[in-house]
């Protein structure tokens, strides 16, 4: 498990909101890094995940907001031809 050191911290005041600063120091084993590697590798899965069913959601509304204008076509004829 990485050891960390904090070697300085600090608080200011401004603006109504506290800024906390704080330098630090990680030593990280080799396993520490694997470990971290994959945890990158399944958060990168993740969202190819998301962004591909995103993507399929997006051709879906497309779709939908295509056919929609495609019956307001229809129905704007309709009502031109009835009056």
């Amino acid at each position: 498990m990485a050891e960390i050191t904090i070697l300085d911290k600090s608080s200011t005041v401004e603006g109504g909101k506290v800024i906390r600063t704080k330098v630090t120091e990680e030593h990280l084993s080799l396993q520490d890094l694997y470990q971290a590697k994959q945890n990158l590798n399944h958060q990168k899965q993740g969202l190819m995940q998301q962004m591909t069913q995103m993507k399929e959601r997006l051709l879906v509304i497309e779709e939908q907001d295509k056919e929609n204008d495609e019956f307001i076509q229809i129905l704007e004829k309709q009502f031109k031809e009835d009056a």
